[in-house]
């Protein structure tokens, strides 16, 4: 069985998904290709910052958000990221998260979601450990958000693969009840 350095964090039913769509692999190759422990990273200021320190392409938009990519195992998402000031700590810094979301889904206009729909978004958030599926009436995404004074390299990583593949594998489980409203 291939390891899947996410296995601690994530639920059986996404690791299962994971390892259906082969992506234990990559991500175990990403992390660890070698088998040793991962070279420790800075610790940065800003988004800007963890993601010039990263392999990931993005663009800066102009209301201040990211729009990054992530392609790995034959799949591309685009994952808008931003790192608002929550507030003031005691020394007046800004304490700041990262959010970051990735849309899964349109919801045609009027769309009444049924409570069948309704619960099986209860049970795919209930499962995780990372991210949440999320609905509004425009559609359905996935979001995420940690805080950026603990973030560095690696867990910016993480955390935007965690969007790749949780997005698809919730893609994944809500496509019945999608075509049925169509």
């Amino acid at each position: 069985m291939t390891h899947c350095p996410f296995a601690r964090f994530l639920s059986a039913a996404t690791v299962a998904g994971m390892l259906f769509c082969g992506t234990s692999v990559a991500l175990a190759q990403r992390s660890n290709p070698d088998g040793a422990a991962p070279a420790a990273t800075s610790k940065a200021g800003s988004l800007q910052e963890l993601l010039d320190q990263s392999a990931f392409a993005y663009k800066k938009m102009e209301d201040g958000r990211f729009r990054v990519t992530v392609e790995s195992s034959g799949t591309v998402s685009v994952i808008i990221a931003s790192d608002p000031s929550l507030w003031k700590d005691n020394e007046g810094n800004d304490v700041r998260t990262v959010f970051i979301f990735r849309w899964i889904a349109d919801l045609p206009e009027g769309f009444k979601p049924s409570a069948e729909f309704l619960s099986k978004i209860h049970e795919i958030n209930d499962a995780r450990y990372l991210g949440r599926c999320c609905i509004n009436k425009y559609g359905i995404y996935y979001a995420s958000d940690f805080w950026l004074r603990t973030a560095d390299k690696l867990s910016l990583e993480d955390e935007f693969y965690a969007a790749h593949y949780g997005a698809e594998f919730m893609a994944k489980e809500l496509k019945p009840f999608l075509q049925s409203e169509e």
